[in-house]
This record gives structure tokens, sequence and C-alpha cells, in this order.
């Protein structure tokens, strides 16, 4: 099953609960082009099964296949926790993306004697953020700039390494990893550092349509999502299953009913346009990370002029996303849903700004011209 971030701790709190044993595939470093980059994680557990990805195909494979003889090993040290893979020679079956990358194995309820360490973590992310440490320094290998064995597409970097795993709420890492903070590529020197943010909100202002298609994309992609609506039957008719949130409330009370913040993703898709210029003054002062508005350039233009008529000037205007999403010829409610959470992708991945700008090189980038 293909879950990602908060979601696939918190699949793994749970198998931690129900006393199954895990272990956590951490893509740890990465040099060139490779599937998947650090921070990308995957749940082995003790049955079989498996969460998440670190990019499909024969790393997955392998690490799949190494996870599961840990599994069969036990408390057995003999295996390494550490394996580094070359994808530069076509000589590898199936690894000719022309990268390097490094996988951590690590079990947190046999290194650190904490049968809860993924639920601490889930609190960490709730609560104020923080740090997972991936210490791996217990031998004295070091990721390997080296030609691959062409019988064998990984290459294993040190016998019984230890890894020590801790999560640290903001504030609170301990002095010794301070320096790691400081490199761009920490994985590679023997310790792992992922900043645990907190989960990413998605605010949906308007449950009509659209909102009741994208609503599960977002959840899937990782967002809290928060629900918004002055029609009551929103809430009770059960539009929104996959919603964390559901409000009612008028759109010129958004502010007293919800929190609205700068890392925030706020889409704004009413039943009319009054709504839409309502909700967006609302919103607008708070400055979130990303505004969506839905409708037509025409509409796009008349909502910017009555917002600059109310004061906003050019920058606030400017931010936001209208019309919304990124043009892909979408038509119906899940079409158009898709091109709103690609272009959040997009702000997310630091490919486009809150304001819709590329900072890509112009033969990739995202908008067309049109559609800035």
């Amino acid at each position: 099953m293909n879950l990602e971030g908060r979601e696939l701790f918190k699949k793994a709190a749970e198998l931690e609960k129900a006393g199954m044993p895990v272990i956590m595939c951490t893509v740890v470093y990465t040099e060139g082009s490779t599937p998947r980059k650090p921070g990308t994680h995957m749940i082995v557990a003790g049955n079989g099964e498996s969460f998440g990805t670190v990019g499909g195909g024969r790393v997955e494979h392998l690490c799949l296949d190494h996870a599961m003889k840990m599994h069969a090993s036990g408390t057995s040290k003999e295996l390494s926790r550490f394996l580094s893979f070359n994808m530069n020679s076509a000589d590898n079956e199936g690894l000719v993306c022309g990268g390097q990358a490094a996988v951590v194995f690590w079990q947190p309820e046999n290194e650190d004697g904490q049968k809860d360490f993924f639920s601490r973590l889930l609190e960490v992310t709730e609560d104020q953020g923080g740090w997972l440490v991936l210490d791996y320094r217990a031998s004295d290998s070091r990721f390997k700039r080296e030609e691959p064995r062409q019988e064998k597409a990984e290459t294993e970097s040190g016998k019984s390494r230890e890894v020590l795993c801790g999560c640290y709420p903001e504030g609170k890492l301990p002095d010794v990893y301070g320096p790691f903070m400081k490199l761009a590529a920490s994985g590679r020197e023997g310790v792992y550092l992922e900043e645990l943010s907190l989960q990413e909100k998605a605010i949906l202002i308007g449950g009509g349509h659209v909102g009741q298609a994208l609503s599960p994309v977002l959840k899937s992609l990782g967002f809290r999502v928060t629900v918004a609506d002055d029609r009551s039957f929103v809430k009770d008719e059960g539009l929104f299953p996959d919603a964390d949130e559901i409000i009612c409330c008028s759109y010129d009370s958004l502010r007293e009913n919800i929190r609205i913040t700068e890392m925030d993703y706020v889409v704004v898709t009413t039943f009319g346009h009054r709504g839409d210029l309502e909700t967006l003054r609302n919103v607008l002062p708070c400055r979130p990370k990303y505004l969506g508005c839905i409708g037509s350039r025409k509409k796009a233009a008349y909502i910017r002029e009555k917002l600059k008529e109310l004061g906003f000037d050019q920058d606030a205007v400017g931010s936001i996303h209208s019309p919304v999403g990124l043009s892909i010829g979408a038509e119906t409610p899940g079409e158009i849903a898709i091109s709103i959470a690609a272009e959040m992708i997009a702000v997310r991945r630091h490919m486009i700004t809150g304001k819709g700008l590329p900072l890509v090189d112009p033969g990739t980038r995202i908008h067309t011209s049109e559609n800035e």
C-alpha cells in the first residue's frame, strides 16, 4: 500500500501497538538521478506486508528482500543495517537511473527499548514539530563511491551496524547532532536528520462537487483536510467522509471559526462569486502558503479588481492562484481536483512560489503563460 508522510508513520504506530515487528527502510542519501530522495520511507512488517515505497523497481525489491531476511534473523546483528546502490551502470538489471542511493534499515522497538516509538513520533508532528535522528556511525564504513559488482546491485556497507534512532521535539535536539543540521547531505556522514514538520493543513472553503473530489486526493497526499461551508447539509449529509473537520459557518466569520496560518493551503470553491469574494477578503490577511480560487479568467479578473477596491495591494491580490490549478485541460470535478492538487504539490516541492511564479527552468515550467 502506497502511504506517505504522517499516514505512513500512523500505520507504523498501528502495527507497533498490535505487536507486529516493523522494519523501517529510509532513504538517507542520494546523488544524481534516483527514483526517490532522502526522507522517503517504507515499512516492512513481520508478516511480509509493506507500506510506502522507496522508489519501486529493483531497489525496492532488494530492500524488501533484505528487510525480510532481517525479520527472519530476529535479534541477530549479522545482517547489515545499511545498503548502498549504484545505479550508474547498465550492467545492473533495472538500475540505470544514473545515480546513487543509500538506505538504512531500523527497528526502534529493538534498538531504543521503547515499544511506542512511532506513537511518540506522531505526537511530535502533532504538537510543535521536531527531528527524527538515525545514527548509524557504529561501524567505520561510509557511503561508498565505487563501481557496482555486476552480479550484485547492492553494496553492503559494514556488518553488525547498529542504528540508534530517536525523535526529539523542536528545541530538544541533543547538541551532539547540531553540526549535522548544517550539512546538506548529512546522511552520508553516518547520521541522518529529518525535520518532522507539523502536518500540512488544507482548508477547502466550499463543499460543492470540486471540493468533494479534492478532499480524498489531498488526504492521500498527507494533508489534514478541513472543509468549511455556510450550508448545513454539507456537514449533515456525509459528503466528506475523508475530511478531518467540517465546519458550518458564514464566510465573513471564517477567521473566528478556523485558524489559518502562513503554512496552510486554502482552496476557495464556494457556491458563487459573492461567497468567493467574501472568503478571499477574510483569508488574504492570513497570508496562507497557497491560496487558490476557482473560476474563469473573467471571474478572476473581476474578483481581483474588487479586492483592490477593498484596499488590498497588488502583492496580496497577485498571490491568489486563479483560475486555480495547473493548465491540463481539466473539465470534470475529478479532473479539476487533480489539477488543483498538482498545483499544491508544485508549491509544496518549491517548483513554483505561492504566487504562482515558476522556480524551475523555463524549459520545464509548470504553468502556461496564459495561466499566470
